[in-house]
Formats: C-alpha cells, structure tokens, sequence
C-alpha cells in the first residue's frame, strides 16, 4: 500500500534558549497508507495540534521532511498545501463563510480544491449541492440561499465537513472537529466523518481528546505524549480495545494520572 503522508524525523521547538522554551514535537515519524484513517489521541501538551500545523504548513519543523504523495512539501506555504488538504478546525465558525449563503460556500470549496479563483456559483450547480446536502440529514439541501452565519454550531461543522471533502482532497485533516459541539450534534458531525471517509476512501488524519472516539472510529490509534510517540496500534489489537484498555496503556507506559485527568472518556 501506497503511503500518502510521510513525517519524517520531524521535531519542532517553540521559543527556543528562552526561559519559557518547549519541546513540541520530538524526531516525529510517521507514515500514513493511502485511504487509512489515523486517530491521534493524547492530553493536553502532546503535540496533537502541533503535528497537524506541521503538516497543515501553519509551522515548518527544525528539521525532518514531510511529505505527500512522494512530493517534499516541508516548505510550501499553508495556502499553497490547502489545494491539496483538506481541514476542519474545531471552531465551526473557522471552516465556513458566515456572509455568503450555503449554496456559496459549496463554490468556494470547489474552486479552492481546484486551485481556481471563485467567481460565484457556477450555472447548474444547484443539484449537485443539494444531493452533497441531503446526504447530511439536516434539511440543509433545501437551505442554499440560507446565510451559514445563521446555521446552529452542528450545521455548520457538518457544512465544513462537506466542504473540507467535496474535491476528494490527498489529505483529509479533522482538528477536533466535533469538540466544540453539543453530544447530540457531535455524533451526527462524527457519523458523517465516518461515512465521507470511507465512501471516498479519504486518507485522513483525525485527532479526538474523546476516548470513545478514538477506539470506534478510523483504522488505527496513535497516541502521543510529551512530543513522543507513545504507541500505534491498528488491526485485531485494536478492534478489541476498549476504552479502559487505551487508558490503562496510556498509564503503563509511562504517562501521570495528572495526564489522564486530560483525556476525556
């Protein structure tokens, strides 16, 4: 199997030979086959968000490559990587346009995936939108017109998710993107994730501080603590882990119980 994303011996120091200086990633290697979906988990201060700005190219490492489909793009800049991955953040109001309409949000996401400037809705896009839409179950296909800034929190992540997929990206990044939302919205918002994935067969790079999350969805678990990784575990070792289990490996190998108190079960 092909691998789509590579990190390779990457470490990254934040205020480096300062009193405040941190140790965010630490020689970071990591190899993602293509259409597998990689759950990183960890407390707070592991290098989760770290790693995805790495790859992201918000944050270019002290040395170590990273690279996608065989290509070194260590230091292309975040927009020239954002053709090419695809990302919801955590906050739902950082992945949509709030001023431009549903239908309008859809087009940008689509000339953005193809590296075109938007220049509106194209003729005869209605129909695809309001199929994308429906698949959602949140009566938005019926909405185009609707402004986002006036979609509730769960509509409007789900949107993002929509649009963050909608040119099939190389590289699917989900920033605990359903953190932010309410139990009930959260589930819908992670039961979509799990359907675009897998029927696009998207390469994805999740991370969750939801236990449960971490072992039911995706192939495959990393946990990272203090800029390492901890462990990486995928197949049948995974299928049977519970959520106890992740825990209890979390604190066999070396992590606090100040650390646990940051994972959320």
């Amino acid at each position: 199997m092909t691998d789509r994303l590579v990190v390779r011996n990457c470490s990254i120091t934040f205020n480096p030979g300062q009193h405040n200086e941190v140790q965010a990633l630490k020689r970071i290697d990591l190899s993602i086959p293509e259409g597998q979906h990689l759950v990183i988990v960890g407390s707070n201060g592991a290098g989760k968000s770290t790693l995805l700005n790495l790859v992201c190219g918000r944050f270019t490492p002290d040395h170590g490559a990273i690279m996608l489909d065989g290509l070194d793009i260590t230091d292309w800049p975040e927009h020239h990587r954002a053709r090419r991955i695809g990302r919801v953040f955590q906050d739902p109001i950082a992945g949509t346009a709030a001023p431009m309409t549903i239908e309008e949000n859809l087009a940008l996401a689509e000339s953005r995936s193809r590296g075109r400037k938007f220049r509106g809705v194209r003729s005869g896009r209605g129909a695809t939108y309001r199929e994308q839409l429906e698949r959602l179950g949140m009566g938005l296909e019926d909405r185009l017109d609707a402004v986002v800034g006036g979609l509730s929190g769960g509509q409007r992540q789900a949107l993002a998710l929509l649009m963050a997929a909608i040119g099939e990206p190389d590289l699917l990044v989900l920033d605990e993107h359903a953190a932010a939302l309410d139990p009930a919205a959260a589930e819908r918002v992670m039961a979509i994730t799990t359907e675009l994935v897998r029927e696009s067969n998207l390469t994805t790079l999740m991370i969750t501080h939801n236990m449960q999350h971490a072992v039911e969805t995706g192939d495959r678990t990393l946990m990272l603590h203090r800029g390492s990784a901890l462990f990486d575990i995928e197949g049948d070792e995974r299928a049977g882990m519970s959520v106890t289990d992740l825990v209890n490996r979390f604190q066999q190998l070396g992590a606090d119980v100040s650390d646990r108190s940051s994972l959320i079960i």
